[in-house]
């Protein structure tokens, strides 16, 4: 918000409205350390967008698990900006999954770079663009998460079995996996 005095009895202000706001009247409030806190009841009304934004499209519009894909979104009456904005798909109310970055080509396109995690459940998901113009834009049913038959997945374990309160190396075996030197951890479960 710009706030830019003009003279000793009037200023300027700019602010942004963000879509999906609630309408009708606000109070102004102006604060300085000469005046202190001077408000006019209801100087400010906002109406209803009458054009206002929606997401139109996702290119590619679904994704295996455990997969990295670029989406590309598409809206209209939209202001995406470089830099801003958040980019996510949910199923219900609990599982999410996010976009790592996203590169902005107009105020109605983007790109979202997403990682589709192997443990997430295959089925529809409803795309989410925040920002601040925009507000909190909702394409339900828009992403389709399937099944990969390639993911991966634990094979065996060499010796597979040992004595309680003995040091005992084993070898793991996977496939489709991608097991790498100093980034792999170890979990027991019983």
């Amino acid at each position: 918000d710009v706030v830019t005095p003009l003279n000793s009895n009037q200023l300027t202000a700019q602010f942004t409205l963000s879509n999906g706001i609630p309408t009708g009247p606000y109070n102004v409030v102006v604060n300085n350390s000469i005046d202190g806190s001077r408000t006019l009841t209801n100087g400010f009304t906002v109406n209803p967008n009458p054009n206002p934004p929606v997401l139109t499209q996702i290119q590619p519009n679904n994704g295996m698990q455990n997969s990295n894909l670029s989406v590309n979104i598409s809206g209209q009456n939209t202001h995406f900006g470089q830099g801003s904005g958040t980019v996510w798909f949910s199923q219900g109310t609990s599982t999410v999954f996010y976009s790592s970055s996203l590169f902005v080509s107009s105020a109605t396109q983007l790109s979202a770079a997403v990682h589709i995690p192997g443990n997430t459940p295959t089925g529809m998901y409803d795309l989410h663009v925040q920002n601040s113009v925009d507000g909190h834009l909702v394409m339900n049913n828009a992403f389709l998460v399937t099944f990969n038959p390639n993911a991966p997945q634990l094979v065996s374990v060499n010796p597979n079995q040992g004595q309680s309160g003995q040091l005992i190396p084993v070898t793991i075996t996977g496939q489709n996996t991608n097991f790498t030197q100093g980034t792999a951890t170890r979990s027991e479960e019983h």
